[in-house]
Protein backbone atom coordinates (compact mmCIF):
# COMPACT_ATOMS: atom_id res chain seq x y z
CA UNK A 1 0.00 0.00 0.00
CA UNK A 2 2.79 2.41 0.87
CA UNK A 3 4.64 1.77 -2.37
CA UNK A 4 1.49 2.35 -4.37
CA UNK A 5 1.22 5.86 -3.01
CA UNK A 6 4.61 7.67 -3.25
CA UNK A 7 3.58 10.52 -0.96
CA UNK A 8 2.50 8.14 1.78
CA UNK A 9 5.66 6.09 1.26
CA UNK A 10 7.85 9.21 1.62
CA UNK A 11 6.00 10.22 4.79
CA UNK A 12 6.45 6.73 6.26
CA UNK A 13 10.18 6.75 5.48
CA UNK A 14 10.55 10.21 7.00
CA UNK A 15 8.64 9.13 10.12
CA UNK A 16 10.84 6.03 10.48
CA UNK A 17 14.01 8.12 10.05
CA UNK A 18 12.94 10.70 12.62
CA UNK A 19 11.96 7.91 15.05
CA UNK A 20 15.40 6.27 14.62
CA UNK A 21 17.05 9.65 15.04
CA UNK A 22 15.15 10.31 18.27
CA UNK A 23 15.94 6.81 19.59
CA UNK A 24 19.67 7.10 18.92
CA UNK A 25 19.82 10.62 20.38
CA UNK A 26 17.98 9.41 23.49
CA UNK A 27 20.33 6.45 23.89
CA UNK A 28 23.40 8.70 23.57
CA UNK A 29 21.99 11.20 26.09
CA UNK A 30 21.00 8.40 28.48
CA UNK A 31 24.50 6.96 28.29
CA UNK A 32 26.03 10.41 28.84
CA UNK A 33 23.78 11.03 31.86
CA UNK A 34 24.64 7.59 33.21
CA UNK A 35 28.40 8.28 32.96
CA UNK A 36 28.91 12.07 33.10
CA UNK A 37 32.54 11.63 34.16
CA UNK A 38 33.49 9.94 30.90
CA UNK A 39 34.83 11.83 27.94
CA UNK A 40 33.58 11.39 24.40
CA UNK A 41 36.09 8.70 23.47
CA UNK A 42 35.45 6.60 26.57
CA UNK A 43 31.70 6.90 26.09
CA UNK A 44 32.05 6.09 22.40
CA UNK A 45 34.02 2.95 23.31
CA UNK A 46 31.18 1.85 25.61
CA UNK A 47 28.63 1.55 22.80
CA UNK A 48 30.36 2.27 19.49
CA UNK A 49 27.33 1.45 17.34
CA UNK A 50 25.30 4.39 18.69
CA UNK A 51 28.16 6.81 18.15
CA UNK A 52 28.79 5.48 14.63
CA UNK A 53 25.11 5.77 13.69
CA UNK A 54 24.88 9.34 15.00
CA UNK A 55 28.16 10.26 13.33
CA UNK A 56 26.86 9.05 9.97
CA UNK A 57 23.28 10.31 10.28
CA UNK A 58 23.30 13.30 12.66
CA UNK A 59 26.86 14.58 12.86
CA UNK A 60 25.94 18.22 13.55
CA UNK A 61 23.87 17.27 16.61
CA UNK A 62 26.56 14.89 17.85
CA UNK A 63 29.32 17.50 17.52
CA UNK A 64 27.17 20.06 19.36
CA UNK A 65 26.60 17.56 22.19
CA UNK A 66 30.31 16.76 22.39
CA UNK A 67 30.97 20.37 23.38
CA UNK A 68 29.01 19.78 26.60
CA UNK A 69 31.22 16.88 27.69
CA UNK A 70 33.69 17.22 30.51
CA UNK A 71 37.21 17.00 29.19
CA UNK A 72 39.02 14.10 30.86
CA UNK A 73 41.95 15.05 33.03
CA UNK A 74 45.33 14.91 31.36
CA UNK A 75 47.24 11.84 32.35
CA UNK A 76 50.78 12.51 33.46
CA UNK A 77 53.04 10.56 31.19
CA UNK A 78 56.19 9.35 32.78
CA UNK A 79 59.26 10.43 30.88
CA UNK A 80 61.25 7.63 29.32
CA UNK A 81 64.67 7.04 30.80
CA UNK A 82 66.61 6.63 27.57
CA UNK A 83 69.94 6.28 29.36
CA UNK A 84 68.66 3.29 31.34
CA UNK A 85 67.25 1.74 28.18
CA UNK A 86 70.56 2.30 26.42
CA UNK A 87 72.39 0.69 29.33
CA UNK A 88 70.11 -2.38 29.26
CA UNK A 89 70.42 -2.73 25.49
CA UNK A 90 74.21 -2.37 25.71
CA UNK A 91 74.30 -5.10 28.35
CA UNK A 92 72.25 -7.43 26.13
CA UNK A 93 74.46 -6.70 23.11
CA UNK A 94 77.64 -7.35 25.13
CA UNK A 95 76.25 -10.64 26.44
CA UNK A 96 75.28 -11.70 22.91
CA UNK A 97 78.68 -10.64 21.54
CA UNK A 98 80.55 -12.61 24.21
CA UNK A 99 78.39 -15.68 23.59
CA UNK A 100 79.03 -15.50 19.84
CA UNK A 101 82.78 -14.99 20.18
CA UNK A 102 82.94 -17.88 22.65
CA UNK A 103 81.36 -20.22 20.10
CA UNK A 104 83.22 -19.27 16.95
CA UNK A 105 86.53 -17.96 15.72
CA UNK A 106 85.25 -15.87 12.80
CA UNK A 107 83.84 -12.37 12.82
CA UNK A 108 80.64 -11.41 14.58
CA UNK A 109 77.97 -10.32 12.12
CA UNK A 110 75.00 -8.05 12.61
CA UNK A 111 72.75 -10.98 11.66
CA UNK A 112 74.05 -13.01 14.59
CA UNK A 113 73.57 -10.09 16.96
CA UNK A 114 70.03 -9.49 15.68
CA UNK A 115 69.27 -13.18 16.19
CA UNK A 116 70.45 -13.05 19.80
CA UNK A 117 68.89 -9.64 20.58
CA UNK A 118 65.61 -9.58 18.60
CA UNK A 119 64.66 -6.07 19.73
CA UNK A 120 67.94 -4.62 18.44
CA UNK A 121 66.71 -3.66 14.98
CA UNK A 122 63.64 -1.82 16.29
CA UNK A 123 65.73 -0.03 18.92
CA UNK A 124 68.18 1.20 16.32
CA UNK A 125 65.49 2.59 14.00
CA UNK A 126 65.67 6.02 15.64
CA UNK A 127 69.19 7.30 15.05
CA UNK A 128 68.99 9.74 17.97
CA UNK A 129 68.62 7.04 20.62
CA UNK A 130 70.94 4.45 22.20
CA UNK A 131 74.30 6.21 21.63
CA UNK A 132 76.36 3.86 23.84
CA UNK A 133 74.89 0.77 22.18
CA UNK A 134 75.58 2.24 18.74
CA UNK A 135 79.16 3.07 19.66
CA UNK A 136 79.78 -0.44 20.99
CA UNK A 137 78.23 -2.01 17.89
CA UNK A 138 80.32 0.07 15.51
CA UNK A 139 83.49 -0.77 17.46
CA UNK A 140 82.70 -4.48 17.65
CA UNK A 141 81.64 -4.81 14.03
CA UNK A 142 84.66 -2.81 12.81
CA UNK A 143 86.94 -4.94 15.01
CA UNK A 144 85.43 -8.13 13.60
CA UNK A 145 86.06 -6.96 10.03
CA UNK A 146 89.63 -5.86 10.74
CA UNK A 147 90.30 -9.12 12.61
CA UNK A 148 89.25 -11.09 9.53
CA UNK A 149 91.50 -8.99 7.33
CA UNK A 150 94.35 -9.37 9.82
CA UNK A 151 93.87 -13.16 9.94
CA UNK A 152 93.93 -13.34 6.12
CA UNK A 153 97.12 -11.30 6.00
CA UNK A 154 98.71 -13.55 8.64
CA UNK A 155 97.69 -16.65 6.68
CA UNK A 156 99.19 -15.11 3.54
CA UNK A 157 102.51 -14.39 5.30
CA UNK A 158 102.70 -17.90 6.70
CA UNK A 159 102.20 -19.44 3.28
CA UNK A 160 104.63 -17.08 1.55
CA UNK A 161 102.03 -15.02 -0.35
CA UNK A 162 101.84 -11.26 -0.21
Amino acid sequence: MLRANPVTNALAIEARNSRELAEHRAQWQYLHNLHPELGVQALRNTIPSIYAWLYRNDKAWLMAKEQTFVKPAKVEKHPIDWEARDSRLLSMIRTAYEAITGLQRGPVTTTELYARVPMLSSCLENRNRYPASRAFLSTVLRRSKSKVLHDHVQCGKASGFR
